[in-house]
């Protein structure tokens, strides 16, 4: 029974709504109604004043476009002779600039040509030149060649003597190399043996340093703290049984456990106190901490609690809605929203579920783009259903839609239109007829906009012509949600274009 009641509460205040969307609507066909008579009157008027003037006007029309055609002929005419004189100005003109290319060419090559033979008269006494000088140094050479020749024979009797004295020089040299090169490798073995034996030498020195310095400190240490003279100490051996070398290494191990052993700290209560107090302190902040991570905790999950439970109702309104205007756009179907984990609602994914009519349940990726669009609208609306606004901007949302789907959400956006004011972007035409002021943006020179607004309270119609008044940039068109018929539609686009022919802009 109460579901029964809930159901039929839920009929009754649906019923409401759709009966005051009723008398909404029939208020505002009352209104324009009147002003439909309205405008009937004075289009009564309007055709009384135009009847009157129609003879006079027609007959100007007639001596208009008599005066006009023959205009026309003499325009043609003169067309006509202006183009056939441009045709000879342009053949003239072709004519001289070819003739005056001809003229520079010509000009050019004589030019050349002179340079050319400057040139060659030029060489022709360089060359000239160059031939007196070469025959008077050929004769110069002919006599120096004869004087080189005798040296020659001189310097080639000198060279017999030379080459024997430089072969015996070539192997006493070669002689003292080999006994040079057996020095030098003696040289080197006494070398490295020298400096094997300094390394040595340094070696010791440095461990006799170090031996020296450890005594001293050691027989310092045992002068300032045990009153022990080093010098006239004499160790007996605890253990005369015990032989030298075992003596020794019992000796070094008791030094190593005497080392692990480590230094005295006497400052360890000092130290002691410290660290005891510095625990109190951290042990009074852990507790703070403790209280405070406490507190924090208990007000976080007061936090989750209430956005789980706001989450939940406002959950459930939404998917109430989302079901009612899913069947409303589409005409019949089931849609749904769910949760994937509806045990942590506040971190849980939600899936959309829809099933438009005729079609199997399917998840929303598996939907057409245009059963997707009005999917995303219901789901839109259902959430400003649950927390409206006075204002709302859609941009292009009916760009994915084909005609009887635009029907369909112009609809919804009809219901929506009496509490919220919509402003939408669109180039759907079908969305245009619905509007109430409709703007648009034309370039009318390069960088400037201008805006061009649509008053549709002046639509008229006369003679199956449509005749739309644009208002100036400046005013604002009144309203009375008249549909706009195709051609004006066509019209309007047509004027709010750019001058590349495309939308300037939404």
């Amino acid at each position: 029974m109460d579901r029964d009641i809930s159901s039929i509460q839920k009929l009754i205040d649906e019923t409401s709504y759709e009966i005051r969307l009723v008398e909404n609507e029939f208020n505002r066909l009352g209104k324009e109604v009147e002003s439909t008579k309205e405008k009937l009157t004075l289009l009564q008027q309007k055709q009384y004043s135009l009847g009157l003037d129609y003879g006079q006007l027609g007959d100007q029309k007639k001596s208009l476009m008599e005066a006009l055609t023959i205009s026309g002929r003499q325009l043609e005419e003169i067309e006509q002779a202006a183009s056939a004189s441009l045709a000879k100005v342009s053949k003239l003109q072709i004519s001289e600039v070819e003739g005056q290319s001809r003229i520079d060419q010509s000009q050019s090559k004589i030019n050349h040509t002179k340079e050319i033979l400057n040139e060659i008269a030029g060489a022709i006494k360089t060359k000239t030149e160059e031939v007196s000088t070469a025959e008077v140094e050929i004769d110069n050479s002919g006599k120096d060649i004869d004087v080189r020749e005798t040296k020659l024979k001189l310097t080639f009797e000198s060279r017999t003597e030379i080459t024997s004295t430089q072969t015996e020089l070539k192997s006493r040299h070669t002689e003292l190399v080999g006994k040079v090169s057996e020095l030098d490798k003696q040289v080197k073995a006494v070398r490295n043996e020298k400096d094997k034996y300094k390394e040595e030498h340094h070696q010791n020195e440095m461990k006799l340093l170090s031996y020296e310095s450890e005594c001293t400190s050691i027989t310092e240490k045992m002068r300032d703290e045990y009153d022990v003279a080093m010098a006239g100490l004499q160790i007996e051996n605890p253990d005369p049984n015990m032989p030298e070398a075992e003596a020794r290494e019992f000796l070094a191990i008791e030094k190593d456990s005497l080392k692990k052993f480590g230094a005295v700290n006497l400052l360890a209560l000092e130290e002691f106190q410290s660290a005891s107090e510095r625990k109190d302190f951290l042990e009074k902040q852990l507790g703070d901490l403790e209280s405070a991570r406490n507190d924090l905790m208990a007000t976080i999950t007061k936090i989750n609690k209430t956005a789980r439970d706001l989450f939940e109702v406002t959950f459930e309104k939404v998917k109430a809605n989302f079901q009612m205007l899913f069947t409303e756009l589409f005409e019949g179907g089931e849609a749904g929203l769910s949760l994937e984990n509806p045990s942590d609602p506040l971190e849980s994914n939600i899936e959309i579920t829809a099933r438009p009519k005729g079609k199997k349940l399917q998840s929303i990726t598996m939907m057409s783009g245009g059963e997707r669009a009005l999917t995303a609208i219901s789901l839109l609306f259902s959430l400003y259903l649950v927390k409206p606004s006075a204002y709302c901007v859609l941009d292009e949302i009916d760009a994915p839609l084909d005609d009887s789907n635009c029907r369909r959400f112009l609809r919804l956006i009809t219901k929506f239109a009496n509490n919220t004011q919509f402003i939408i972007i669109t180039h759907n035409k079908i969305t245009m007829q619905a509007a109430d002021n409709l703007y648009g943006v034309t370039m009318v020179q390069p960088g400037i906009s201008q805006i061009v607004a649509v008053k549709f309270n002046e639509i008229e119609t006369k003679d199956g012509q449509v005749v739309i008044s644009v208002a100036p940039p400046e005013e604002t068109p009144e309203t009375n949600g008249h549909q706009i018929p195709d051609k004006v539609v066509e019209r309007m686009t047509s004027k709010v274009t750019s001058p590349a022919g495309r939308p300037d802009g939404d």
